[in-house]
C-alpha cells in the first residue's frame, strides 16, 4: 500500500511537502549507491547534502502555499449623519434645495462630499458638485472618464459631451464640456456642462455637472465664479486643506458678483445668446 493511500486525503500544502519528501527521498537513494561505489565518502557528507536539497525543494513551495491573501480592496461607506466639510452659497441657486452627501473609502484613504442643488427632472438649475478628497481614482486624468463617472453616481446617462475647453477658477485651472444628460427613462436634458478642477494639489479635485434652468447653459466666467462659491466649513486638523483655501481666497476673481450684489436677480448668469449650445465634437456614451 503506498504512503499516499495510508494517508488519506491531504491539503494542498501537505501536498506539495509529500511531493518534495519524496523527491528528496529518491536522492537520498542515489546518495547511497554513490556512497557504495566510493566508500571514502562520509555518509555524513552525503545526508548534509540531501537534507540542503530537502529544504531547497520545498522552501518555494511551502512559502507559497502559506501565504496570506492579498486584501480586499476598500470600499466606499456612506457616512449617515454627514458633517458638512463645506459650504456653498449662490445666489442663482437660492430658490432651489440643497442635498449634502459624504462617503469615506473604508481604508480611510479618500473622502468625497456631494452638493446637489435642485433636480434634474425639474427645468429650473441643477448643480452637482464633487470634493474629493484623499489618493486620485484611476482616470481621474481623463476629462471624459471622469464626467462620465460624475454622470452615472447621479442616475444619469451621459448621451453626448463636447470638446473640453479651459476653465479658470479660484481652485485652479480645469476643463468643462457641453453635454447632453439622459435619465434612465429616456428623459434628456440640453444646455449641461461637466466640469472638473485639478487644484494642484493631487489629493484634492473638484468636479461635477450644472445645467441651466429651462435649456440655458451656464456661461463660461458664471460657471467659474460658480465653482467658486464653494467654501470650507471646517477641516478639522488637515492643515493642508485649511492652507489650501486661504490661498485660494486670495484668487477669487472681484468681476465674481458678491453674495449682496443683486446682479443675478435676472437671467444674465446663463447664456442668453445660445439657449441650446452646439454639442462640438460630440461623443456618444
Amino acid at each position: 500500500m503506498s504512503l499516499a493511500n495510508v494517508l488519506g486525503p491531504r491539503p494542498p500544502a501537505f501536498a506539495f511537502a509529500l511531493r518534495d519528501l519524496r523527491r528528496a527521498l529518491r536522492m537520498f537513494a542515489d546518495g547511497v549507491r554513490f556512497v557504495v561505489r566510493r566508500p571514502a565518502l562520509a555518509g555524513a557528507t552525503v545526508s548534509a547534502l540531501v537534507f540542503s536539497a530537502l529544504l531547497m525543494s520545498g522552501a518555494e513551495r511551502l512559502a507559497v502555499a502559506e501565504a496570506p491573501p492579498a486584501p480586499a480592496p476598500a470600499r466606499w461607506i456612506d457616512i449617515s449623519r454627514p458633517l458638512p466639510m463645506y459650504g456653498f452659497e449662490a445666489p442663482e441657486l437660492a430658490r432651489t434645495a440643497l442635498s449634502y452627501a459624504v462617503r469615506r473609502k473604508s481604508d480611510d484613504s479618500a473622502r468625497e462630499d456631494v452638493l446637489t442643488f435642485g433636480a434634474f427632472a425639474d427645468k429650473q438649475a441643477f448643480v452637482r458638485l464633487t470634493v474629493r478628497r484623499g489618493a486620485p481614482e484611476a482616470g481621474a486624468t481623463f476629462f471624459f472618464v471622469e464626467a462620465a463617472r460624475r454622470a452615472a453616481e447621479a442616475g444619469l446617462a451621459l448621451d453626448r459631451l463636447g470638446q473640453p475647453a479651459a476653465l479658470k477658477t479660484r481652485f485652479g485651472d480645469g476643463e468643462f464640456a457641453e453635454a447632453k444628460l439622459a435619465t434612465a427613462t429616456g428623459e434628456s436634458r440640453e444646455g449641461c456642462q461637466a466640469f472638473a478642477v485639478a487644484s494642484g494639489n493631487p489629493e484634492l479635485r473638484i468636479a461635477g455637472l450644472a445645467c441651466g434652468p429651462d435649456g440655458k447653459s451656464f456661461e463660461r466666467r458664471r460657471l467659474a465664479c460658480l465653482v467658486g462659491r464653494l467654501d470650507l466649513l471646517g477641516a478639522g486638523d488637515d492643515l493642508d486643506l485649511k492652507a489650501f483655501f486661504a490661498q485660494a481666497e486670495l484668487r477669487r476673481d472681484p468681476s465674481c458678483p458678491t453674495r449682496s450684489r443683486a446682479a443675478f436677480a435676472d437671467a444674465s448668469w446663463v447664456d442668453e445668446r445660445h439657449a441650446a449650445p452646439a454639442l462640438r465634437g460630440g461623443q456618444k456614451r
